[in-house]
């Protein structure tokens, strides 16, 4: 005669989490009122910044022994941003991928597609553009005109014939050639600039030249930037994967 009993223990192994064998593979059966618990969260410490890639890897020489080196990585996320950056974390912990330090160069500001008065053109041109050839020749052509009204008289999308004109009754012709090679200060100082082509435009504003130079390469200096950048950081030996 049964007394109960099996039920009651059947019902009391049932409060309490159990695993059981389900077709040979182990299952775990939980009361409804019970609910699953992922790992303890811990707070991720702020990204540290950076302002080039000497300093990242002087980072990464001091710290590399703190990570797990087959989970670091170098991330380059862009000309101007690199992440060191950790493995992915398991699904219940929900943190993601840890960011240990990012280093952000400062491009240069120069707006292109804008015009700007001829001395301000020359000042940004010796400052924000590393030397070149095509550089010092372009510095040569708008020295040239300096003090003088330019007014339009030829244009046909490549090159550019302006009328030069000096004082009262002195007018030149003036050829400008396009596209001018030249390297904007637009990624990290370790790397070689990228080399673009630009157009430069001329044009006359209340008597006086105003210069402008207009992106003509399509954005390939980004991937020719990016490439630099990943070379460099292999080549420093931190025994850490980069991707670009």
């Amino acid at each position: 005669m049964m007394d109960g009993s099996g039920v009651k223990e059947f019902k009391a192994a049932l409060e309490k989490p159990l695993v059981v064998s389900v077709d040979g593979v182990a299952r775990l059966v939980m009361p409804k009122e019970w609910t699953t618990l992922g790992r303890r969260q811990t707070r991720q410490p702020a990204s540290l910044p950076l302002n080039n890639l000497t300093g990242m890897c002087s980072y990464i020489r001091r710290k590399i022994q703190d990570f797990a080196k087959s989970d670091v990585m170098l991330l380059v996320l862009g000309p101007d941003v690199v992440s060191l950056v950790g493995g992915l974390e398991t699904e219940l912990d929900g943190r993601g991928r840890p960011e240990f330090a990012t280093s952000k160069c400062r491009p240069s500001e120069f707006a292109f597609g804008r015009y700007y008065d001829h001395e301000s053109f020359l000042i940004a041109l010796r400052s924000m553009f590393k030397q070149t050839d095509h550089r010092g020749a372009m510095l040569d052509l708008l020295a040239s005109i300096s003090d003088s009204a330019v007014r339009e008289s030829l244009d046909n999308g490549i090159a550019q014939r302006v009328v030069v004109q000096r004082g009262l009754t002195t007018k030149e012709h003036l050829e400008v050639k396009n596209p001018w090679d030249l390297k904007p200060f637009r990624t990290f100082r370790e790397v070689e600039q990228p080399t673009s082509e630009f157009i430069l435009r001329l044009k006359e504003a209340e008597g006086m030249p105003m210069c402008a130079l207009f992106e003509a390469d399509g954005g390939v200096w980004r991937e020719e930037a990016i490439a630099s950048i990943v070379s460099y950081l292999d080549a420093q030996s931190l025994d850490v994967a980069v991707i670009g």
